[in-house]
Formats: C-alpha cells, sequence, structure tokens
C-alpha cells in the first residue's frame, strides 16, 4: 500500500489524538506525583516531553503501518505498588517490550503465562488508574468540580454498560458490518449512495448467507466521502467511555462560572502564597 492521505479518517483521528493527549497529561501527572517530584516547572516539561514523545511514537507507528500508540497509565499502579520510580528501570522496559516485539521466542514466553496471572496484574493496573485519576479531581474538589465529574463519569459509565445505545459494541466480525447498516443511533445505510440490491432483502434490511457471514459489510457498493468521516466521528466519540466523558468535561469545564465562594477562596490563597514567598 503506498503513502497516501485519508481525508475521511483525518477527523476521527485527530478526536483521538486530542482524547489521548488529555490521557497522557493525567498519566504524566500522576507518575511526577508517585516520583516525587512537586516542582510546577518540571511537571510541565515532564508533560510537554510526554506529549512529543507521544507525537513522535506515533508517527514512526504510521511509517511502520502500525497504529498510533500513546502512554500506559498503568505505570502509575506499577510505581505505587513498587516504590521504584528510577528512569533506568523504564529504559528496561522498553528494552524488553522491543525484544517481545522482533523476537518471537520471547514473545511466545510471555504469550504462555496464565491468563489467570496476567488478568489478576491488570486488575490492579486499571484500577489505579481510576483512583489516580479520582485522585486529580479531588485535589480541587469544589462544587462545581463536582458537578462536571458527576455528569462526565455518569454518562461515560451508562456508554461502557450499554454499549449498543449508539453503535452495535464489538469488532466488526461475522455480521457485525450488516448490524452496524441497519441499526444504531447513525445506521450505515442512512450514508450508504450506492447500496447493493442483491444482498438487502425484501423488508430493506442486510441479510446474509452462510455460517460464517459471506455477506458482511456488502450491503453498500459505495459510501457517501464526507458522511463516512462525520459518521465514524461522532460515533467514535459517544460510543467511547473516556471519548464522551472527555468531550461533556471539557464542554462543562468552559461553560460552567466558577462559583463566588471559589474566586474568593482563590484570591486568598494566592495571596498566602505571595506572602510566604515574599
Amino acid at each position: 500500500f503506498p503513502l497516501s492521505f485519508s481525508g475521511a479518517d483525518f477527523l476521527p483521528i485527530f478526536i483521538g489524538f486530542l482524547i489521548s493527549s488529555a490521557e497522557t497529561i493525567g498519566d504524566v501527572t500522576m507518575t511526577c506525583v508517585y516520583s516525587g517530584v512537586n516542582e510546577a516547572t518540571d511537571i510541565a516539561s515532564r508533560i510537554q516531553g510526554g506529549l512529543l514523545a507521544d507525537g513522535v511514537n506515533s508517527l514512526l507507528a504510521c511509517l511502520f503501518g502500525s497504529p498510533p500508540n500513546t502512554t500506559f497509565s498503568q505505570n502509575n499502579g506499577l510505581i505505587a505498588l513498587t516504590r521504584c520510580a528510577s528512569r533506568s528501570a523504564g529504559f528496561s522496559c522498553g528494552f524488553w517490550l522491543i525484544c517481545l516485539g522482533i523476537f518471537g521466542k520471547f514473545g511466545a514466553a510471555f504469550a504462555s503465562i496464565p491468563i489467570c496471572v496476567v488478568g489478576g496484574v491488570t486488575l490492579q493496573m486499571f484500577a489505579s488508574v481510576f483512583v489516580s485519576g479520582m485522585r486529580i479531581v479531588s485535589s480541587d474538589f469544589t462544587r462545581r468540580n463536582q458537578f462536571i465529574l458527576m455528569l462526565s463519569l455518569g454518562i461515560g459509565l451508562g456508554v461502557a454498560m450499554e454499549g449498543h445505545v449508539f453503535d452495535w459494541p464489538g469488532p466488526y466480525s461475522f455480521f457485525r458490518r450488516n448490524l452496524a447498516y441497519d441499526y444504531g443511533f447513525w445506521p450505515e445505510k442512512l450514508i450508504c449512495d450506492t447500496p447493493n440490491d442483491s444482498w438487502i432483502a425484501s423488508d430493506g434490511l442486510c441479510h446474509t448467507e452462510g455460517p460464517f457471514g459471506a455477506n458482511n459489510g456488502n450491503c453498500c457498493a459505495e459510501y457517501n466521502y464526507h458522511g463516512k468521516m462525520w459518521r465514524k466521528t461522532l460515533l467514535m466519540i459517544l460510543k467511547t467511555p473516556y471519548g464522551i466523558g472527555f468531550v461533556v468535561a471539557f464542554i462543562l469545564n468552559l461553560i460552567i462560572p466558577k462559583d463566588k465562594d471559589d474566586k474568593e477562596a482563590e484570591e486568598i490563597e494566592k495571596s498566602v502564597e505571595t506572602t510566604t514567598s515574599a
């Protein structure tokens, strides 16, 4: 496949990078907290370096035909659990990850680890991500921030539990594309310019053939270019818990004014810091 630019995928990928950037900021911030880094300038420098590394790594990944990547927030849990924040340990982990990806024997050895062991480690790591996020929020737990957290967290968890509200959950395999063509918040048939009539039943629904779904996504011969882009972008935001949660929190943070009491508390805190520094 030659190098090319897909305009229909630009906006969805841009939204994905925006969301992953927010994830990186939270991850690096909590890594600094668990590592004992308290200087604001040092934390800002590390966040900038993390975002730059994400961009460079994702560029290299795309050139090698791999999806873009982002930071692993589970690192927070590792630092809190092991009390090890050494950069040498991080470089060592990077070396072994490269070996696992290049040499099949190394990867096979780790792939043979029982799933119950991997599940136990993963449970602790992902739970630590949630705890770290709550720690960031609770550091400035005003009435306004509590309201924003309530809505964004509630909507995000709701989408995670009821993923079919906006789009059929799961990968696009077997009959999954047919369901996406007929059902959901924005069915694919609404952006189809040229339906493939040979695969559409008399009731107007996309039908299937064969035990493994011989027809999986063949009901449309040609999709609307711009409609496909906007559909993919909107559904990616709506059906992804951390996507819709981030967007809701971001918008509410822009439009909801601060309480009078919060402003007074900030002014008092600034005056105290100024007096202390002087």
